[in-house]
Protein backbone atom coordinates (compact mmCIF):
# COMPACT_ATOMS: atom_id res chain seq x y z
CA UNK A 1 0.00 0.00 0.00
CA UNK A 2 1.46 3.30 -1.07
CA UNK A 3 1.93 6.00 1.60
CA UNK A 4 -0.31 9.11 1.49
CA UNK A 5 1.22 12.27 0.22
CA UNK A 6 2.34 14.75 2.93
CA UNK A 7 0.06 17.56 1.67
CA UNK A 8 -3.02 15.34 2.08
CA UNK A 9 -2.24 15.04 5.84
CA UNK A 10 -1.90 18.80 6.20
CA UNK A 11 -5.23 19.64 4.58
CA UNK A 12 -7.40 18.11 7.34
CA UNK A 13 -5.24 19.86 9.98
CA UNK A 14 -5.62 23.24 8.30
CA UNK A 15 -9.36 22.64 7.84
CA UNK A 16 -9.76 21.87 11.55
CA UNK A 17 -7.83 24.99 12.44
CA UNK A 18 -10.06 27.08 10.18
CA UNK A 19 -13.16 25.53 11.75
CA UNK A 20 -11.91 26.39 15.25
CA UNK A 21 -11.28 29.98 14.22
CA UNK A 22 -14.76 30.25 12.71
CA UNK A 23 -16.34 28.73 15.83
CA UNK A 24 -14.40 31.08 18.09
CA UNK A 25 -15.45 34.15 16.10
CA UNK A 26 -19.05 32.94 15.98
CA UNK A 27 -19.16 32.45 19.74
CA UNK A 28 -17.55 35.84 20.24
CA UNK A 29 -20.09 37.54 17.98
CA UNK A 30 -22.96 35.73 19.68
CA UNK A 31 -21.63 36.80 23.07
CA UNK A 32 -21.32 40.45 21.98
CA UNK A 33 -24.78 40.35 20.42
CA UNK A 34 -26.23 38.79 23.59
CA UNK A 35 -24.63 41.44 25.82
CA UNK A 36 -25.91 44.25 23.57
CA UNK A 37 -29.39 42.73 23.55
CA UNK A 38 -29.38 42.43 27.34
CA UNK A 39 -28.22 46.05 27.71
CA UNK A 40 -30.96 47.27 25.37
CA UNK A 41 -33.64 45.23 27.14
CA UNK A 42 -32.41 46.39 30.55
CA UNK A 43 -32.45 50.00 29.36
CA UNK A 44 -36.02 49.68 28.09
CA UNK A 45 -37.18 47.91 31.26
CA UNK A 46 -35.55 50.61 33.39
CA UNK A 47 -37.26 53.28 31.30
CA UNK A 48 -40.75 51.74 31.59
CA UNK A 49 -40.51 50.41 35.14
CA UNK A 50 -38.58 53.25 36.80
CA UNK A 51 -38.49 56.42 34.73
CA UNK A 52 -42.07 56.23 33.39
CA UNK A 53 -43.55 54.39 36.38
CA UNK A 54 -45.66 57.26 37.75
CA UNK A 55 -46.99 58.25 34.32
CA UNK A 56 -47.90 54.68 33.37
CA UNK A 57 -49.54 54.13 36.72
CA UNK A 58 -51.67 57.24 36.19
CA UNK A 59 -52.67 56.02 32.72
CA UNK A 60 -53.66 52.62 34.15
CA UNK A 61 -55.78 54.25 36.85
CA UNK A 62 -57.52 56.46 34.27
CA UNK A 63 -58.25 53.45 32.08
CA UNK A 64 -59.66 51.36 34.91
CA UNK A 65 -61.67 54.00 36.77
CA UNK A 66 -64.42 56.47 35.94
CA UNK A 67 -64.24 59.87 37.63
CA UNK A 68 -67.27 62.11 38.06
CA UNK A 69 -66.78 65.63 39.41
CA UNK A 70 -69.02 66.78 42.26
CA UNK A 71 -69.19 70.53 41.82
CA UNK A 72 -68.83 72.65 44.93
CA UNK A 73 -71.43 75.33 45.54
CA UNK A 74 -70.06 78.86 45.26
CA UNK A 75 -70.50 80.94 48.40
CA UNK A 76 -73.39 83.38 48.80
CA UNK A 77 -72.83 87.15 49.01
CA UNK A 78 -75.03 89.04 51.52
CA UNK A 79 -75.54 92.69 52.36
CA UNK A 80 -75.44 93.98 55.96
CA UNK A 81 -79.09 92.98 56.54
CA UNK A 82 -78.65 89.42 55.34
CA UNK A 83 -80.22 90.09 51.95
CA UNK A 84 -78.82 87.83 49.25
CA UNK A 85 -76.92 89.70 46.54
CA UNK A 86 -75.40 86.71 44.72
CA UNK A 87 -76.07 83.00 45.07
CA UNK A 88 -75.65 79.66 43.33
CA UNK A 89 -78.87 78.10 42.07
CA UNK A 90 -79.25 74.45 41.12
CA UNK A 91 -78.90 73.64 37.42
CA UNK A 92 -78.17 70.57 35.32
CA UNK A 93 -75.99 69.75 32.33
CA UNK A 94 -77.64 67.61 29.66
CA UNK A 95 -75.46 65.45 27.42
CA UNK A 96 -75.49 62.25 25.39
CA UNK A 97 -73.13 59.31 24.93
CA UNK A 98 -73.18 58.32 21.22
CA UNK A 99 -71.22 55.19 22.08
CA UNK A 100 -73.89 53.93 24.50
CA UNK A 101 -76.70 54.92 22.13
CA UNK A 102 -75.18 52.74 19.40
CA UNK A 103 -74.33 49.85 21.73
CA UNK A 104 -77.88 49.74 23.11
CA UNK A 105 -79.46 50.08 19.64
CA UNK A 106 -81.42 53.19 20.55
CA UNK A 107 -83.70 55.05 18.13
CA UNK A 108 -81.50 58.00 17.17
CA UNK A 109 -84.28 59.89 15.40
CA UNK A 110 -86.53 59.57 18.45
CA UNK A 111 -83.80 60.86 20.74
CA UNK A 112 -82.81 63.72 18.44
CA UNK A 113 -86.40 64.79 17.81
CA UNK A 114 -87.50 64.63 21.43
CA UNK A 115 -84.48 66.41 22.87
CA UNK A 116 -84.51 69.04 20.13
CA UNK A 117 -88.13 69.90 20.95
CA UNK A 118 -87.48 70.14 24.69
CA UNK A 119 -84.16 72.00 24.50
CA UNK A 120 -85.06 74.14 21.47
CA UNK A 121 -82.24 72.69 19.36
CA UNK A 122 -81.90 71.56 15.75
CA UNK A 123 -82.41 67.76 15.45
CA UNK A 124 -79.77 67.68 12.70
CA UNK A 125 -77.17 69.05 15.13
CA UNK A 126 -77.98 66.32 17.66
CA UNK A 127 -77.79 63.62 14.98
CA UNK A 128 -74.43 64.98 13.92
CA UNK A 129 -73.15 64.63 17.48
CA UNK A 130 -74.38 61.02 17.49
CA UNK A 131 -72.12 60.26 14.54
CA UNK A 132 -69.14 60.40 16.92
CA UNK A 133 -69.67 56.78 17.86
CA UNK A 134 -66.53 56.54 19.99
CA UNK A 135 -67.48 59.52 22.13
CA UNK A 136 -69.05 59.13 25.56
CA UNK A 137 -69.74 62.82 26.12
CA UNK A 138 -71.44 65.24 23.73
CA UNK A 139 -72.91 68.28 25.44
CA UNK A 140 -76.40 69.43 24.46
CA UNK A 141 -77.37 71.98 27.12
CA UNK A 142 -75.20 73.49 29.82
CA UNK A 143 -76.66 74.71 33.13
CA UNK A 144 -80.28 74.04 32.20
CA UNK A 145 -82.86 75.05 34.82
CA UNK A 146 -84.69 72.43 36.87
CA UNK A 147 -87.92 72.67 34.88
CA UNK A 148 -86.15 71.94 31.61
CA UNK A 149 -84.14 69.12 33.16
CA UNK A 150 -87.34 67.56 34.56
CA UNK A 151 -88.83 67.46 31.06
CA UNK A 152 -85.73 65.69 29.74
CA UNK A 153 -85.82 63.26 32.66
CA UNK A 154 -89.48 62.48 31.94
CA UNK A 155 -88.66 61.94 28.25
CA UNK A 156 -85.87 59.50 29.22
CA UNK A 157 -88.12 57.52 31.56
CA UNK A 158 -91.08 57.37 29.18
CA UNK A 159 -88.97 55.91 26.37
CA UNK A 160 -86.54 53.90 28.53
CA UNK A 161 -83.60 55.60 26.84
CA UNK A 162 -79.95 54.68 27.25
CA UNK A 163 -77.13 57.11 26.54
CA UNK A 164 -78.91 60.34 27.55
CA UNK A 165 -77.66 61.83 30.82
CA UNK A 166 -78.38 64.65 33.24
CA UNK A 167 -75.64 65.85 35.59
CA UNK A 168 -76.30 68.19 38.55
CA UNK A 169 -74.38 71.45 38.60
CA UNK A 170 -75.06 75.07 39.59
CA UNK A 171 -75.28 78.53 38.08
CA UNK A 172 -74.75 81.99 39.50
CA UNK A 173 -77.79 84.23 39.98
CA UNK A 174 -78.21 87.79 41.25
CA UNK A 175 -81.62 88.31 42.92
CA UNK A 176 -81.23 92.10 42.96
CA UNK A 177 -80.43 92.25 39.25
CA UNK A 178 -77.97 95.01 38.36
CA UNK A 179 -78.18 96.72 41.75
CA UNK A 180 -74.61 97.34 42.99
CA UNK A 181 -73.37 95.20 40.11
CA UNK A 182 -70.10 97.15 39.86
CA UNK A 183 -69.34 96.33 43.49
CA UNK A 184 -70.55 92.73 43.44
CA UNK A 185 -69.20 91.96 39.97
CA UNK A 186 -70.10 88.70 38.28
CA UNK A 187 -68.84 85.14 37.83
CA UNK A 188 -68.54 83.01 34.73
CA UNK A 189 -67.28 79.48 34.02
CA UNK A 190 -63.74 80.54 34.96
CA UNK A 191 -64.77 82.00 38.34
CA UNK A 192 -65.10 85.59 39.49
CA UNK A 193 -64.56 88.13 36.74
CA UNK A 194 -65.15 91.50 38.41
CA UNK A 195 -65.85 93.15 41.77
CA UNK A 196 -66.16 91.11 44.96
CA UNK A 197 -66.68 87.96 42.90
CA UNK A 198 -63.15 88.36 41.54
CA UNK A 199 -61.46 89.79 44.66
CA UNK A 200 -62.65 86.88 46.83
CA UNK A 201 -62.80 84.25 44.11
CA UNK A 202 -60.64 81.70 45.96
CA UNK A 203 -62.71 81.93 49.13
CA UNK A 204 -66.06 81.84 47.32
CA UNK A 205 -65.16 79.01 44.96
CA UNK A 206 -64.62 76.16 47.39
CA UNK A 207 -63.21 72.81 46.28
CA UNK A 208 -64.89 70.31 43.98
CA UNK A 209 -65.41 66.72 45.08
CA UNK A 210 -65.20 63.52 43.05
CA UNK A 211 -66.80 60.10 42.73
CA UNK A 212 -64.38 57.40 41.54
CA UNK A 213 -65.86 54.10 40.31
CA UNK A 214 -64.44 51.11 38.46
CA UNK A 215 -65.26 50.79 34.77
CA UNK A 216 -65.12 48.06 32.16
CA UNK A 217 -63.17 48.08 28.88
CA UNK A 218 -66.03 49.95 27.17
CA UNK A 219 -65.87 52.75 29.73
CA UNK A 220 -69.10 51.84 31.54
CA UNK A 221 -69.35 52.01 35.31
CA UNK A 222 -69.09 48.66 37.11
CA UNK A 223 -71.37 48.69 40.14
CA UNK A 224 -70.26 47.38 43.55
CA UNK A 225 -66.72 46.60 42.39
CA UNK A 226 -65.02 49.83 43.45
CA UNK A 227 -66.53 53.09 44.63
CA UNK A 228 -64.87 56.01 46.39
CA UNK A 229 -66.47 59.37 47.20
CA UNK A 230 -64.64 62.62 47.94
CA UNK A 231 -66.93 65.28 49.41
CA UNK A 232 -67.08 68.70 47.82
CA UNK A 233 -66.21 71.62 50.09
CA UNK A 234 -68.55 74.52 49.44
CA UNK A 235 -67.19 78.05 49.25
CA UNK A 236 -67.37 80.52 52.13
CA UNK A 237 -70.23 83.00 52.32
CA UNK A 238 -69.34 86.67 51.98
CA UNK A 239 -71.03 89.17 54.34
CA UNK A 240 -70.57 92.81 53.35
CA UNK A 241 -71.49 96.21 54.83
CA UNK A 242 -73.55 97.03 51.75
CA UNK A 243 -77.11 98.12 52.53
CA UNK A 244 -79.49 97.47 49.66
CA UNK A 245 -82.56 98.90 51.41
CA UNK A 246 -84.20 101.25 48.90
CA UNK A 247 -86.69 103.77 50.39
CA UNK A 248 -88.56 104.37 47.14
CA UNK A 249 -88.33 103.43 43.44
CA UNK A 250 -87.40 107.00 42.50
CA UNK A 251 -84.24 106.83 44.57
CA UNK A 252 -83.05 103.49 43.20
CA UNK A 253 -80.57 105.06 40.79
CA UNK A 254 -78.86 107.31 43.34
CA UNK A 255 -78.91 104.52 45.91
CA UNK A 256 -77.13 102.22 43.48
CA UNK A 257 -74.42 104.84 43.02
CA UNK A 258 -73.97 105.21 46.78
CA UNK A 259 -73.52 101.47 47.16
CA UNK A 260 -70.27 101.71 45.23
CA UNK A 261 -68.61 103.48 48.17
CA UNK A 262 -70.47 101.95 51.15
CA UNK A 263 -68.72 98.55 51.12
CA UNK A 264 -66.07 99.26 53.76
CA UNK A 265 -65.44 95.70 54.99
CA UNK A 266 -66.50 92.12 54.47
CA UNK A 267 -66.36 88.90 56.47
CA UNK A 268 -66.17 85.32 55.25
CA UNK A 269 -68.23 82.62 56.90
CA UNK A 270 -68.31 78.89 56.44
CA UNK A 271 -70.20 76.14 58.21
CA UNK A 272 -67.24 75.53 60.52
CA UNK A 273 -65.72 78.95 61.17
CA UNK A 274 -65.98 82.67 60.67
CA UNK A 275 -63.09 84.95 60.00
CA UNK A 276 -62.80 88.66 59.07
CA UNK A 277 -61.34 89.35 55.67
CA UNK A 278 -58.28 91.51 55.34
CA UNK A 279 -59.35 93.10 52.07
CA UNK A 280 -61.92 95.88 51.80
Amino acid sequence: MAPRPQNQKRRPESARRANRIIQTRTLLLLGVFGVLTFVLLFTQLYHWQITEHDELQSVAVRQQTLRTTVEASRGTIYDRNGTILAMSASAEDIFISPKEIIENDQDQNLIAGGLAEILDLDPADILKKMEKTNSQYEELKKKADDELADKVREFINENDLKGVFIRPTSKRTYPKGTLASQVIGFANENGGAMGLEAAYNDELTGENGMVVTARDRDGRSVLYQYDQYFDAENGCDLHTTLDTTIPSPSSASSHGRRLRTLCTSVSLRSSSAERPASRA
